[in-house]
């Protein structure tokens, strides 16, 4: 809830016990809240320190923790007018000009006979971290390059995940831990 200078008697009223001592201490010595102060219940304070992920680059690096998830992923093409079977179950999609592009398990897509030509490990980093962070996949993918590794990043809300090629895919793992290590 945001407060402003004029409703801080109407406000006050509705702010439970346990705010209301947090927003005296904002009060000034006119007053008055300052005019962009942002008042938090404590479980929305909780909850956005859950959900804020971290942006320093070397505590990112220090905290990888790369898991090798199980089975085996394919990134396959469907005409970008045709929606997916209902019995895949994709881990992402992407729609582009070009076609749907869906990342899923590699028996599924043979399930239903969708071509694909590469075979790749997920790799997901276990470290939340932020949508803002900069730098983090730059660093990764770099370890990797360097070991001519081919690397398909996905970021979600919480993590990165990394697509590599099965063959590589223990490699990978080393050269994370490696790099995280170097961190320390």
């Amino acid at each position: 809830m945001v407060l402003m200078s004029e409703e801080i008697g109407t406000a006050s009223k509705e702010i439970s016990g346990k705010i209301l001592p947090r927003v005296k201490r904002l009060v000034g010595a006119n007053g008055r809240l300052p005019l962009s102060c942002r008042v938090e219940s404590s479980s929305e304070i909780t909850q956005a320190k859950n959900m804020s992920g971290e942006t320093n680059l070397q505590n990112l690096l220090r905290s990888i923790e790369p898991i090798l998830q199980p089975g085996e992923y394919v990134f396959c093409s469907l005409d970008a007018q045709r929606s997916y079977p209902a019995n895949l179950d994709p881990i992402c999609s992407f729609r582009e000009a070009e076609g749907l592009t869906l990342i899923l398990n590699r028996e599924q897509a043979e399930a239903v006979a969708l071509s694909y030509e590469v075979t790749f490990c997920m790799i997901t980093l276990s470290v939340h971290s932020s949508l803002e962070a900069v730098g983090f996949l730059a660093a990764v993918a770099g370890k990797l390059a360097e070991y001519n590794i081919s690397v398909n990043p996905v970021s979600a809300y919480y993590h990165d995940h990394l697509f590599v090629p099965a063959s590589r895919a223990q490699e990978a793992m080393a050269l994370l831990r490696e790099l995280s290590e170097k961190q320390i």
